[in-house]
């Protein structure tokens, strides 16, 4: 489903492109509707793969896939019907009497009343299916914030003291120990001066 969106996106946004460039569509009453539709495609080109990898896994997301896809063919024919009318424009004017250019005028002003209400119903389409991409992801944020993860601490993986605390200030540490056991003994007052080395100090807090 991703591959026949980004095909046909990838498709309207090369032609909506021609068309705006187009001198003989940019005379038409649709132009700004054409500009409106390209932009609208361009934002869903943006956020089609982000939601292509939810759409297997929240049914919101999968619905807006298959609205999206209905969509898609409505501006397929669109973009035909436009395109076929402006080569139509591009052919030499025929001698035509007074009458006949008076209806060709009203056929003219037709096609482009029709033309603008198919596109603004596409557009209108669009915006339905963008607000409600909207909706889903506030949605999904909102769960997001409020989702609360506990961790047991009883069942965290204690800590090896050596891996705090290295063989040789470990090695280090019990010989403090020591000195200090034995000025005890002798009842003597000692007073140690230890110089900051890294992993002595947290060594002597688990001892004192």
């Amino acid at each position: 489903m991703g591959t026949i969106l980004d095909a046909l996106t990838s498709k309207f946004l090369t032609k909506l492109g021609q068309l705006i460039e187009d001198e003989v569509v940019m005379t038409l009453s649709v132009k700004k509707d054409i500009k409106r539709l390209k932009k609208n495609l361009e934002y869903f080109s943006a956020v089609r793969e982000d939601t292509e990898a939810l759409a297997m896994k929240d049914r919101r997301i999968e619905a807006w896939w298959k609205s999206m896809t209905d969509v898609m063919f409505d501006v397929d024919v669109i973009i035909d019907l436009v395109m076929v009318h402006s080569q139509k424009l591009l052919l030499p004017p025929r001698m035509v009497c007074c009458n006949q250019s008076m209806v060709s005028c009203f056929g003219k002003l037709s096609f482009d009343h029709k033309v603008a209400r198919r596109i603004k119903d596409i557009n209108e389409k669009l915006d339905e299916i963008k607000t409600n991409t909207e909706m889903v992801s506030l949605d999904r944020t909102i769960r997001q914030q409020f989702q609360v993860t506990t961790v047991d601490r009883n069942q965290t993986s204690p800590i090896d003291e050596l891996e705090v605390v290295g063989r040789e200030i470990k090695q280090s540490v019990g010989n403090i120990v020591q000195m200090i056991v034995s000025g005890c003994h002798e009842n003597s007052r000692s007073v140690l001066g230890i110089q900051g080395m890294g992993g002595l100090t947290g060594g002597l807090q688990k001892v004192l």
